[in-house]
């Protein structure tokens, strides 16, 4: 089942392409960049503190060098606003892939140190306290991604290349707080693969998910790429490993979530027969790994989900759309948000910023705000920077805002316009089954206008001269399918 996209321009109230789109709500917002000429930053992840604020961690250095880069880890405020930065060396090659706070406020590096697996342990004030490296001389790799375990101690995971063997390897490793093994597990691989996103389990195991392919580095074009779902007990034992799609084709997994009931969600991109084409896919599995719903992005030639992320049991998905509305160098960010109770997007949003190369990383407040953390490039130069935005619960950020809806295919399409509205609105059904409800209600829940019913593609007008100028929210239901549109009728 694939998702069909339709995109609406909303800058706040002016419209694109003739759809609809309306901010509810005043949360707090911004969009900050850190760095730029002469030096860059390239951001990896983003993880909130106790205070309100947020640690980055990336690296610094330039896109086109391969001279000394330094791992970075940067402390800001709620707003946005810098209070420290750290960059340290230890091995000429540093980067910080992840990071995880302790309850004492000190943290954790998932990193790469001179191209090996390393983990890192800072103070409160981004001190580094110390640096641990996991391999010999022979060997190279890196971790991406980190969690503290229930049991106190650490799991990481990542790929590895042992023994002067150019296959890369999944590597999956618990330690406990200092940094020491508790055990190790490397998953051979006949070419290449790591490890890119692990998650607990509600029965403190961990899902690991990553890619397997032939064709390192190239991994968007590799002509076997397949993702991969690993199940590992908390003593080390492998419960499963299981690889997914089209060996003709490609997959590729970056990020691994579990619903409240139990359902693995794992988003990562799909490689099309079409060379360099990629489209942004999203995969729903049991709990013993059997694959249940596949869902594609298209909008775009170059997309691919980098982050899912559950939040009071909704789903957000952060994906990186390869060519932005302007047609330029720059890439959009996409942040979908979708209720998984009633299996229906709440909202999917585009955001347009002069530069960005591509979202890192998502997290939710607990006030349903959004974080993001990306790489803007600085116009006519090879240096970069690193961004942070901060989205309403609606998904918005003042003048920065593009949205529209998804629609799941089978279910009742309709577009709604003109928005703002005045004297009328007009309904354009997409030959939705018999049964369709439409309700139009004002922001206290009372039903404004009666119930209409829609068929097949027959357009319908809804009078609303005597509506007053507000907020108001239509409602299209068909059985247990429910989407709600945010509408603002102005000019009376």
């Amino acid at each position: 089942m694939k998702m069909k996209l339709i995109i609406s321009n909303c800058l706040y109230v002016v419209l694109f392409m003739g759809l609809f789109v309306v901010r509810l709500n005043a949360q707090n917002t911004f969009v900050r960049f850190y760095n730029g000429i002469p030096t860059g930053g390239i951001p990896y992840c983003v993880e909130s503190t106790t205070d309100g604020g947020y640690l980055i961690g990336g690296y610094n250095g330039q896109l086109d060098s391969f001279n000394v880069i330094n791992m970075q880890v940067r402390k800001v405020d709620a707003n946005g606003n810098e209070i420290w930065k750290r960059e340290d060396n230890v091995r000429g090659w540093d980067m910080v892939h992840d990071i995880v706070i302790n309850e004492d406020h000190t943290f954790y590096e998932a990193c790469e140190l001179g191209f090996k697996p390393g983990l890192c342990k800072r103070d409160t004030d981004g001190t580094l306290r110390w640096a641990k490296v996991y391999t010999t001389n022979d060997t190279s790799g890196t971790f991406f991604s980190i969690i503290k375990a229930t049991d106190g101690n650490l799991v990481m995971v990542g790929g590895i290349t042992p023994d002067s063997i150019p296959d890369i390897n999944i590597l999956v490793q618990k330690t406990d707080t200092e940094g020491n093994i508790i055990w190790r597990r490397i998953i051979p691989q006949t070419m290449s693969g790591a490890a890119s996103s692990i998650i607990e389990t509600f029965d403190s195991s961990y899902l690991i998910t990553g890619y397997t392919q032939n064709d390192y580095p190239n991994i968007y074009n590799a002509t076997t790429q397949q993702f991969f779902l690993l199940k590992i007990e908390g003593d080390g034992t492998i419960d499963y490993y299981k690889t997914y799609g089209d060996t003709a084709k490609g997959a590729d997994a970056q990020s691994i979530a579990q619903s409240p009931n139990g359902d693995i969600l794992i988003a990562g991109s799909f490689t099309d027969i079409t060379p360099n084409s990629n489209e942004a896919a999203f995969y729903t599995l049991d709990d013993t790994g059997k694959l249940i719903h596949t869902y594609f992005d298209t909008i775009d030639h170059q997309n691919f989900f980098t982050t899912c992320k559950i939040h009071n049991g909704d789903l957000y998905l952060l994906e990186r759309v390869g060519k932005n509305q302007n047609n330029d160098s720059s890439t959009d960010i996409k942040v979908i948000k979708y209720a998984l109770s009633t299996n229906t997007i709440v909202f999917e949003n585009l955001f347009q910023i002069i530069g960005v190369q591509g979202p890192a990383d998502m997290l939710v407040n607990n006030d349903g705000s959004i974080i993001i953390a990306f790489t803007q490039s600085d116009t006519g130069a090879c240096y970069v920077c690193t961004g942070l935005a901060k989205l309403d619960s609606s998904g918005c950020v003042t003048d920065w805002c593009y949205t529209g809806v998804s629609i799941i295919e089978g279910e009742p399409t309709v577009t709604v316009f003109p928005n703002p509205f005045n004297n009328e609105l007009m309904i354009e059904p997409e030959d939705v089954p018999k049964g369709t409800i439409i309700e139009l209600y004002n922001l206290t829940g009372a039903l404004v206008k009666p119930p209409i019913s829609v068929t097949g593609t027959d357009k319908t007008e809804i009078d609303t001269k005597e509506l007053p100028n507000g907020f108001y929210l239509l409602n299209v239901q068909y059985k247990t399918f429910r989407k709600v549109y945010k509408l603002i009728k102005m000019y009376n």
